[in-house]
C-alpha cells in the first residue's frame, strides 16, 4: 500500500492490520484447492437441507489432488475426517481460530482431527512421500 499524506484517505488501523494478517497466511509453494463440492450449499432440488449440526461433506481439488472432508458440528467444536485421492500420506496442517494444528495421514490418505473450533478454517497439506508442490484449502467456515 502507498503511504499518503492526507489521512483521511488513509484506510483504519484495523483494515491494515487485517491485510498484513491475511498477507502473512498466503503459502505461495502450495496449490490453490478449489472448491467441488458442500453439502451445505448443494442441496438436492426438491430437498430441504440438513440440519446445521449434522453431517456435512466438503470436496475440494488442486490438480490431480483431492481432498474429501466429512465434518461432525458437535457444539462450539466439530470433528474432522478427510481422505486424499489418491491415497498417499500426507502432512496436513489445520489452521483454525484456536491456532494450528498438526496431522498426518495414513498410507491410505484418511486423517482425523478432533474437537477443532467451529468457525473459520484452512488446511495446508504437504505430500509425505513426494516432492509435488503441497495444497491448501481456501478459508471455510465450519
Amino acid at each position: 500500500m502507498s503511504d499518503t499524506s492526507d489521512p483521511a484517505e488513509r484506510p483504519p488501523e484495523r483494515v491494515l492490520e487485517a491485510a498484513r494478517a491475511a498477507y502473512r497466511l498466503r503459502r505461495p509453494d502450495t496449490l490453490l484447492a478449489t472448491p467441488l463440492t458442500d453439502s451445505a450449499a448443494d442441496a438436492l432440488p426438491g430437498l430441504r437441507r440438513g440440519p446445521e449440526t449434522g453431517p456435512r461433506l466438503l470436496a475440494f481439488r488442486a490438480a490431480e489432488s483431492e481432498l474429501h472432508l466429512h465434518v461432525t458440528a458437535r457444539g462450539d467444536t466439530c470433528d474432522l475426517v478427510g481422505q486424499f485421492i489418491p491415497a498417499g500420506r500426507f502432512a496436513v496442517q489445520l489452521r483454525h481460530a484456536g491456532g494450528v494444528s498438526s496431522h498426518s495421514s495414513d498410507p491410505g490418505g484418511a486423517f482425523v482431527a478432533r474437537f477443532v473450533p467451529r468457525g473459520p478454517v484452512s488446511l495446508v497439506c504437504f505430500p509425505v512421500d513426494s516432492a509435488d508442490p503441497g495444497l491448501t484449502v481456501p478459508w471455510t467456515l465450519l
